[in-house]
């Protein structure tokens, strides 16, 4: 039978009084407990959160996340964005099957629009991964600079808090207004151009945290070679469609080979000889 364990269990194992010290464990009596520290010990990565579920009530929802890992704002195709944020979400094996798309805006397409669904999907519900409410629907998630979101963007796609305020820590890329359309504004006879891969080479982008408009339009920078996150939003997500278990590939592997390893020890183990 195999070992499962999840980082979640690390709050559960106790501290050891000589981190740097660590004594033999028998084979013999090598426990869950046991597997648990161990791969609390090499730091293996899991999903931060439960399977989120939806309140009562609530028919649909939609998902939303800064991403963990980051990307430059240097490609005008939208694709680039909406893929980015597809290979974001899969790294939580615990987050439903769904599409998912970018909150950014390049200069053909807006970020309103490249969230939209078919049918219409303005009326859903959109959370945090770990189930706090976001806003009541995309057009609320639009109208933050007038009327707040009921909860900042501040977690990632596992559920970890994000803290801090640099580029690649705590602004995402959006090339939005905080209205959703495309950051484009002319001023006099100037064309500023502040969506991605922009050819004024100067991108917007939106801090995390903000529950107001500057969660999507917080200012513009250049060079957009630089790597900041984005928002990611799921499709429509049904309330009664089943969601993993939120364990990751690698304990998965992890729980196998120390299976594996326990039983080929027990099975080359000598009689009168301890291991």
């Amino acid at each position: 039978m195999g070992i499962l364990v999840r980082i979640s269990d690390c709050d559960h194992v106790p501290a050891a009084t000589n981190p740097v010290s660590v004594s033999p464990v028998s084979v013999s009596n090598i426990s869950l407990l046991g597997v648990t520290a161990l791969a609390c010990l090499f730091g293996l990565p899991s999903p931060a959160h439960a399977a989120f579920i939806p309140p009562a009530g609530v028919a649909d929802y939609r998902l939303i996340f800064a991403t963990s890992g980051t990307t430059a704002a240097a490609s005008s195709a939208i694709g680039t964005y909406n893929t980015f944020a597809t290979t974001q979400a899969a790294l939580d094996t615990s987050l439903p099957s769904t599409i998912w798309t970018a909150v950014a805006s390049t200069d053909t397409v807006s970020a309103i629009n490249n969230i939209a669904c078919t049918p219409g999907c303005s009326n859903v519900p959109i959370y945090l991964v770990s189930g706090t409410e976001v806003a009541a629907s995309s057009t609320a998630l639009f109208t933050a600079a007038t009327t707040s979101l009921l909860s900042g963007i501040n977690q990632d796609q596992f559920g970890n808090a994000l803290v801090g305020r640099s580029l690649t820590s705590n602004y995402v890329w959006t090339g939005s207004t905080s209205a959703g359309a495309r950051n484009i504004q002319t001023i006099g006879a100037t064309v500023f151009d502040a969506t991605l891969g922009s050819p004024a080479t100067t991108s917007g982008y939106g801090s995390v945290g903000q529950v107001n408009g500057t969660a999507i339009d917080f200012g513009s920078v250049s060079p957009q070679l630089s790597s900041a996150r984005i928002y990611a939003i799921s499709g429509v997500i049904s309330a009664g469609q089943p969601v993993p278990e939120p364990v990751s590939a690698s304990l998965l592997t992890f729980g196998a080979i120390v299976t594996g390893w326990i039983g080929r020890r027990r099975g080359g183990r000598k009689p009168g000889v301890a291991v």
